[in-house]
């Protein structure tokens, strides 16, 4: 349990490192520049309000003042726990794939290939939305490994290899052959082979400038770089200056996202059916709020109402909540927070429309059993109705 507060330290100040907002468990945010981060996970910021905080009481960090980018769009691989990692294709070789990784510097890597959902070099060239694309071949259930062509075609077998401008494929039945890079949008591989990354206890994910999302098993700082080793046992260095944002995870913080709640309802205006969405906005594109980018939430659309049972266990509920960007300017839509059946005082935040921004809320639920989450029909009926709640955790 996260019940103590932070300890105040004198630390000092460095007005010329980067700042970062410190979300924790006992504190909603704190800033300051970045003085230590430890292999234990545990940190200290300096600045005018120093602090010190444990890795069991830490949420996760911001950039102060810059918002989040969106995942990359270019060339990439795609790991099987979501992981997005900019910059080139070297080689496949048996288990093995060699990257070029933009890693706010660059630098090779080498990643188990079990590890990796999907190869992406480049959009089809009839694809409308390639980030739709890139979701939809990181979700989908496969057997065999499926290599997209720059044209929309697919072929499903098995990836041979790759080396230099060249992909070499089986087919399925059983005829290798081979196709020039130039000509390959994407390889997705055999989600029944994939075996994800995992990490005992609390590890991190950091967001860089770039978009590139990456999972730390362990992390320290020189002052000026971030030194971390992936989950792959990778060894990465990473200006401080290239990070967005760094979250600790199997922590104090349970991501809703995470859990499957005790009863979803949706009460359509007219007649059309909304399921709630994981991760995503619910029209089914990444989370967008305010400029930024959350790869952690959840998307709703007016009227619609989802029930969790929180056990007892739970000290705080927190999100941004706003109608995504990408309907803010045409919708509307009414917020509704219940504890154990207890209607929330939201004040202004209860109103989304497209001149509002989004907000922040914090809740106490300490002791709680029920926590229901409302989107109710705006001025505009159900019109745009697309709610984030973005970074909807559970706090310890």
């Amino acid at each position: 349990m996260c019940r103590s507060p932070c300890e105040i330290v004198a630390l000092g100040d460095r007005t010329s490192a980067p700042s970062f907002d410190l979300a924790t468990a006992d504190v909603a945010v704190t800033s300051g520049p970045l003085d230590r981060l430890s292999e234990d996970w545990s940190l200290a910021l300096g600045g005018q309000n120093p602090i010190q905080a444990k890795a069991s009481q830490i949420i996760g960090l911001r950039r102060t003042n810059l918002t989040v980018p969106a995942p990359p769009q270019e060339e990439q691989v795609i790991l099987v726990n979501g992981d997005q990692i900019p910059g080139s294709l070297l080689q496949v070789t048996g288990e093995r794939v060699r990257f070029r990784a933009q890693v706010g510097v660059e630098q090779e890597l080498t990643l188990p290939l079990s590890a990796i959902s999907v190869l992406w070099l480049t959009s089809p060239d009839d694809a409308e939305d390639s980030t739709a694309v890139r979701r939809r071949l990181a979700s989908e259930r496969r057997k065999r490994d499926t290599l997209l062509f720059r044209n929309g075609d697919r072929v499903d077998g098995m990836l041979a290899g790759f080396e230099g401008e060249t992909v070499r494929f089986q087919g399925a039945n059983g005829k290798p052959f081979q196709v020039e890079r130039a000509n390959v949008a994407a390889i997705a591989l055999n989600t029944e082979l994939a075996r994800p990354l995992r990490q005992a206890g609390i590890y991190g994910r950091a967001i860089l400038a770039n978009g590139c999302r990456l999972s730390l098993a362990s992390v320290h700082t020189d002052g000026q770089m971030l030194l971390g080793k992936t989950l792959f046992k990778g060894s990465v260095r990473v200006p401080l200056d290239q990070v967005r944002a760094l979250d600790w995870r199997q922590g104090c913080a349970v991501y809703l996202s995470d859990s499957n709640p005790k009863k979803y309802e949706c009460t359509p205006f007219l007649d059309l059916q909304w399921p709630y969405a994981r991760d995503a906005g619910v029209a089914g594109g990444e989370i967008r709020l305010g400029g930024s980018s959350y790869d952690k939430g959840i998307g709703m659309h007016s009227g619609s109402r989802l029930t969790y049972d929180l056990g007892g266990k739970f000290r705080w509920f927190e999100a941004s909540v706003g109608l995504d960007d990408r309907s803010r300017q045409h919708g509307s839509a009414r917020l509704e927070i219940l504890v154990d059946g207890k209607a929330q005082d939201l004040g202004p935040a209860r109103e989304l429309t497209g001149a509002g921004q989004a907000r922040r809320i914090r809740i106490s639920i300490a002791g709680a059993r029920e926590l229901r989450l409302g989107v109710g029909f705006g001025p505009r009926g159900d019109v745009q109705g697309h709610v984030d709640w973005a970074d909807a955790r559970l706090i310890k």
